[in-house]
């Protein structure tokens, strides 16, 4: 695991909003990359007839950035 592997792997396990209000879209990229590993996503389904890898990715997104809305966060 690399460092910033590491570090990431650390902020979402201490704050389960992670990485909301994280800057470093590198850092985004990483968590969605160990999310999608600890859900069992194939990173190669997205070549696969009928995969949801791009609905997955762009779903998490979505909810990650909609829920760093307070607007958002009171009406979940």
């Amino acid at each position: 695991m690399t460092d910033i592997e590491k570090e990431v792997s650390e902020a979402m396990a201490a704050d389960p909003n992670y990485p909301l209000g994280e800057t470093d879209a590198m850092k985004w990229a990483v968590a969605w990359r160990l999310t999608r590993d600890r859900n069992g996503i194939d990173a190669n389904a997205s070549n696969v007839p009928g995969s949801e890898i791009d609905g997955w990715m762009v779903g998490w997104f979505a909810n990650a950035m909609a829920s760093a809305d307070p607007k958002m966060l009171m009406t979940r």
